[in-house]
């Protein structure tokens, strides 16, 4: 299983020095990747049509009803990818979405489930996939989670939360299950509390796993 983790694109620590300084130390720390949620940097406003009619007193970007398709002609995406070719991988757990990922995608990244649903989303995506000709292990299943260090937090708890020795014990679960990736986040785009938890997963976790994690690799 490899790690990734999200990067402070958030609030003022969302600064060019701070956002290397993180990639950095997580790329000592030893995940795999690193992560931005929905873009790197936004204007606080739009002048363009396409594709939002108004922007909302919450900050959000509601899509348009009527809004024209984009055409968009002699794009370029510099530096190249060093694989020549970026995987697809499809969010949502829905069924038009899990048809999405069997008919075009590369893999399987749903967000926030639990091992319960993973289970079920995969034979969903099994059917889908001989559905349409596809074999169900082509699908990389990856998953993006919170994780939160809690000592004194009840049963039922959410996955990922709770002490070092439960947090290892759900993400061997997922793994059982088959997911290969997890893209972790912190409750709180807080850089202290992000720092301070991707070191204790790096610190307290891996060393913890069996069958997954960095034995694996």
């Amino acid at each position: 299983m490899k790690f990734g983790c999200h990067l402070p694109t958030y609030g003022p620590h969302a600064t060019r020095e701070h956002v290397l300084a993180f990639a950095r130390q997580m790329e000592e720390l030893g995940y795999d990747s690193l992560w931005v949620r929905d873009h790197v940097a936004l204007p606080w406003t739009s002048r363009r049509r396409y594709p939002y009619s108004r922007i909302s007193p919450t900050g959000a970007y509601p899509v348009a009803p009527d809004a024209p398709l984009l055409d968009v002609r002699e794009i370029a995406c510099f530096p190249q990818p060093v694989a020549r070719r970026i995987p697809i991988w499809i969010g949502g757990d829905s069924p038009r979405a899990l048809r999405r990922a069997a008919e075009l995608g590369d893999g399987w990244h749903p967000a926030f489930a639990s091992p319960a649903q993973i289970e079920a989303g995969l034979e969903v995506l099994r059917a889908e996939c001989l559905g349409v000709g596809r074999r169900p292990e082509d699908i990389t299943v990856t998953l993006r989670a919170v994780i939160s260090f809690n000592d004194n937090r009840p049963e039922p708890r959410p996955p990922l939360e709770g002490k070092p020795d439960q947090i290892a014990a759900d993400l061997e679960r997922y793994a059982d299950l088959g997911v290969r990736g997890v893209v972790l986040q912190t409750p709180a785009d807080d850089i202290a509390q992000m720092r301070e938890t991707y070191e204790r997963v790096a610190r307290e976790i891996w060393p913890r796993l069996s069958t997954v994690g960095r034995l694996s690799r």
